[in-house]
């Protein structure tokens, strides 16, 4: 019986494996200065501050390491686009690479 429910399943189009990878593989570079590269990701929803903030936004550079959190009240576009403005071109310059979850908020 355990062979009959096994051919079963396996002759089923619904539950048949798909070897084929669903997304293209990212490509690869170099990162041989800092801020070249950074990733960006939120985090939370955490307990409110006092100031009404309630996300953090990771920025982390991938040649140093480094990370720099900013809380947010949002984390709608708009917010999570001034901060790496204001905050890392500013100080660093522009970057090469943004790599981030593809989240509503970074698109």
């Amino acid at each position: 019986m355990k062979k009959d429910v096994f051919n079963y399943i396996f002759a089923c189009q619904q539950f048949k494996y798909n070897n084929a990878p669903t997304a293209s593989p990212t490509q690869l570079h170099s990162v041989n200065e800092p801020w070249h590269t950074i990733e960006m990701d939120i985090m939370g929803p955490l307990p409110t501050t006092a100031k009404q903030k309630r996300f953090l936004l990771v920025i982390m550079d991938y040649f140093t390491r480094s990370i720099k959190l900013f809380p947010l009240n949002s984390i709608t576009s708009i917010s999570t686009t001034n901060i790496p403005a204001n905050e890392i071109f500013s100080r660093y310059g522009l970057l090469k690479h943004i790599v981030s979850d593809n989240g509503p908020q970074f698109i």
